[in-house]
C-alpha cells in the first residue's frame, strides 16, 4: 500500500466498487430520478424534459454518452448537492445490465422510448427479448411511461410492470396533433396548447408524446405552467439528430446507425426535401447493421460518400464504398471526414441536398466542418 494517511480500501473490481459508491451516494442526495432507457429516442427524450423542467427546477441530466455501467456512476457522482429532478439515460449493451443500471439510479419514474434491433448479439435478436432486457429498469411500485410500441413489445412491458406493482401509461402519439412543420421545426397541439419544438420528424411527435405523459406523471410534486412547458420545448437542442447545418446547399446530420433510426432519416428526407436527391456521406461502425441500413437510404442517394468514423471499430471508407457500388450509384471514399464533407458538398451543388448518417462518432467533426464555413447558416 502507498503510504499515506488517508484510508485505503482494496476492491475486487474498481469498476463495481465505484457503481457500489454511486448507488449509496445517490441514495444520500434523495434527489427524485427520472430513468430513461430503450433502443432510439433516449436522448431527445431526455433533453426535452430536461429543458421543460429547468425552466423551474434544480435539474441534472446525464451529459454526452455517461450511460452505462461506468457513466452512470460519473453522471451521480456529478449532480450538484442541490439537484431537485435528475433526469438519467440509461443505455446498455450485454445482458443483464439494465438490472445494474436501475439499482444506481433508483428511478421515481421509468420512461421507456422506442424499442428496436439494435446490439442483438447481446440481448436478443427479436425487439421482445430486447423489451426484455430494457425492463429490468422497471421497480416495485414504480410509474412506467411507454413510447407506442407494437402489441407485443407492449405486452413484455406490461407484465412486468404487472409484476412490480408499477402503473403503466402508453404515450399515444394522435394525443399530440401536427399542426405545421418546415425545416426549423415544428407547430404541435396538445390539450388545446400551442407548441413549437425546433426538431424534425414525425418521430419526434412520438417522442413527445412521451415526454408530455411523463411531464403529467410527476406534476404532483413538479408541476409545469403551460408557458413552461412551451418556453422549454422551443428551448430544446439536440444537435446531430436530423440537424440541419446550412441552406446552401442543404447540409443534414443524423447519428443514426441502426435500420430504425436509417427509416426515420428517409422519411424524413422525403418529409421536408421532395424532390431532391441527396448525395449520402456514410461512415458505419463495423459491427452494426450497415446492410439493414444502406438498403433503406441507398435507393434515395444521387451519390455516396463514405468515410471512417473516428471508432476502433469503425469500418473503413474503402471497404463501404466498395459494398455501396453494388447499389449502382457512384461510390466514392474520403480519406479523412473533412474531405469527405467537402467532396459531398461538391457533388450536391448549391442547391442540392447532403445527408450525413451512420455513426454517431463522426457528428462532431462533421459539425465542425459544416458550421466553420462562411454563410452556411442564413
Amino acid at each position: 500500500l502507498v503510504d499515506d494517511p488517508l484510508p485505503q480500501i482494496l476492491v475486487a473490481d474498481t469498476a463495481l466498487a465505484y457503481g457500489d459508491m454511486a448507488r449509496e451516494y445517490r441514495t444520500e442526495t434523495g434527489v427524485d430520478v427520472v430513468a430513461i432507457t430503450g433502443s432510439v429516442g433516449k436522448t431527445t427524450t431526455k433533453e426535452m424534459i430536461a429543458s421543460v423542467l429547468a425552466g423551474k427546477y434544480r435539474v441534472s441530466k446525464t451529459q454526452g454518452n455517461h450511460n452505462n455501467h461506468l457513466g452512470l456512476p460519473i453522471t451521480v457522482f456529478e449532480m450538484p448537492a442541490d439537484t431537485q429532478e435528475a433526469v438519467l439515460e440509461l443505455g446498455m449493451n450485454h445482458f443483464g445490465e439494465m438490472h445494474y443500471l436501475s439499482s444506481i439510479a433508483k428511478p421515481n419514474v421509468v420512461v421507456i422510448t422506442n424499442i428496436g434491433l439494435d446490439h442483438t448479439a447481446q440481448l436478443g435478436n427479436t425487439v421482445e427479448a430486447i423489451a426484455a432486457e430494457k425492463a429490468a429498469v422497471i421497480k416495485d411500485g414504480c410509474p412506467v411511461v411507454l413510447y407506442e410500441q407494437k402489441e407485443s413489445v407492449t405486452q413484455v412491458v406490461r407484465e412486468v410492470c404487472q409484476a412490480h406493482g408499477a402503473s403503466l401509461t402508453i404515450a399515444r402519439a394522435q394525443d399530440v396533433v401536427l399542426d405545421r412543420e418546415s425545416p426549423e421545426g415544428q407547430w404541435w397541439s396538445w390539450k388545446g396548447q400551442s407548441l413549437f419544438v425546433p426538431l424534425l420528424g414525425d418521430n419526434q411527435r412520438h417522442n413527445g408524446a412521451v415526454v408530455l405523459a411523463t411531464l403529467e406523471a410527476i406534476s404532483a410534486k413538479y408541476p409545469v405552467s403551460a408557458q413552461a412547458l412551451a418556453q422549454g420545448l422551443e428551448r430544446v437542442r439536440w444537435p446531430g439528430r436530423f440537424e440541419v447545418l446550412s441552406r446552401n446547399p442543404w447540409f443534414v446530420v443524423d447519428g443514426g446507425h441502426n435500420p430504425q433510426c436509417a427509416a426515420t432519416v428517409a422519411d424524413n428526407l422525403n418529409r421536408y426535401f421532395p424532390g431532391k436527391a441527396p448525395v449520402l456521406l456514410l461512415g458505419v461502425l463495423e459491427d452494426k447493421d450497415r446492410a439493414g441500413l444502406c438498403e433503406l437510404v441507398a435507393p434515395l442517394a444521387q451519390a455516396f460518400v463514405t468515410i471512417t468514423p473516428p471508432s476502433p471499430r469503425a469500418l473503413d471508407a474503402e471497404t463501404l464504398a466498395r459494398e455501396l457500388s453494388a447499389y449502382g450509384t457512384p461510390a466514392y471514399a474520403a480519406a479523412s471526414i473533412s474531405q469527405g464533407v467537402e467532396r459531398a458538398m461538391e457533388l450536391a451543388v448549391a442547391d442540392g441536398l447532403v445527408c450525413a448518417l451512420g455513426s454517431l462518432y463522426s457528428v462532431g467533426e462533421i459539425r465542425t466542418c459544416v458550421l466553420s464555413k462562411k454563410g452556411d447558416l442564413s
